[in-house]
């Protein structure tokens, strides 16, 4: 009687032999995919935290690891293909964990998006894994749509007068222009804004955005994610450009001339670059 080493790899035994190894690999793969998925969901999020949080660390870390487990597995391609497949299931629940997170904190709900959507499309979008490039995608517009709510939260908060006539004039759309201002915003609320955009008022100000955008974003991954650079400039063009439509419009309705443009307080900006 012939040992296995000896039969034929087309025998019924090993093809039996091959069946079970690759119904215990699936069924440990599962099993390991399961594990991940409770995993993410038992951890407890800091919404302050500055940092990336540890499941979206940990996720392309794991990517990374089973591509070196399977290396010479092509054998068995089927299963490590679902393998990766099954990686869309443990990125949606990693996306379903965040935005539970991020709803601990209205205050921080954005910046916790920022830094952690971020992530996700920088480090798992360089691993051009084909199953979740539409994760990439979704990340890089939850990140863009956060980084808008964050960017004008950070002006209202330091520039309250300037960010509530900015908001009237947006509501008001191209139909504000010239001498129109007069129609839809009042003379007092132009000088209100003029009043708050003192050279001295605005250097605090603008010294106390940039100190809180650092202390919101304090991440060793921030060296490639550039989060606070990319949202600076976001902070100074919102700012600049309400006020260089504002300029316009005051002179020619109502012949108020802004003491501080938007050319100085983008130099002002430039400074704390």
């Amino acid at each position: 009687k012939k040992g296995p080493s000896e039969l034929p790899m087309g025998t019924p035994y090993v093809y039996k032999l091959f069946e079970t190894l690759r119904s215990n690999l699936w069924a440990r793969i599962q099993c390991f995919i399961s594990e991940q998925i409770q995993w993410i969901n038992s951890q407890k999020a800091d919404a302050k935290a500055a940092e990336v949080l540890l499941p979206f660390v940990r996720f392309p870390l794991l990517i990374l690891q089973v591509r070196e487990m399977t290396v010479g597995m092509q054998q068995f391609d089927s299963v490590v293909s679902n393998i990766f497949h099954n990686f869309a299931k443990i990125a949606t629940e990693l996306f379903q964990w965040l935005s539970l997170a991020a709803k601990q904190s209205d205050k921080y709900t954005d910046k916790i998006k920022m830094t952690n959507f971020g992530y996700f499309e920088v480090s798992v979008g360089s691993l051009d894994e084909p199953v979740l490039k539409n994760f990439v995608s979704n990340a890089s517009q939850q990140k863009q749509e956060a980084t808008i709510k964050y960017v004008n939260w950070m002006v209202s908060y330091e520039f309250p007068a300037l960010s509530a006539l900015a908001a009237r004039m947006d509501g008001v759309g191209s139909k504000v222009h010239g001498e129109e201002l007069s129609l839809y915003i009042r003379r007092k609320d132009v000088m209100t804004v003029v009043e708050e955009l003192d050279a001295k008022t605005l250097e605090a100000n603008i010294h106390t955005l940039r100190k809180r955008l650092a202390k919101h974003f304090k991440s060793e991954y921030d060296v490639d994610l550039q989060l606070v650079s990319k949202t600076w400039q976001q902070i100074k063009d919102r700012v600049c450009s309400i006020l260089q439509r504002l300029e316009e419009a005051a002179l020619a309705s109502y012949q108020i001339t802004l003491v501080i443009g938007a050319r100085v307080v983008q130099d002002m900006f430039d400074k704390h670059t």
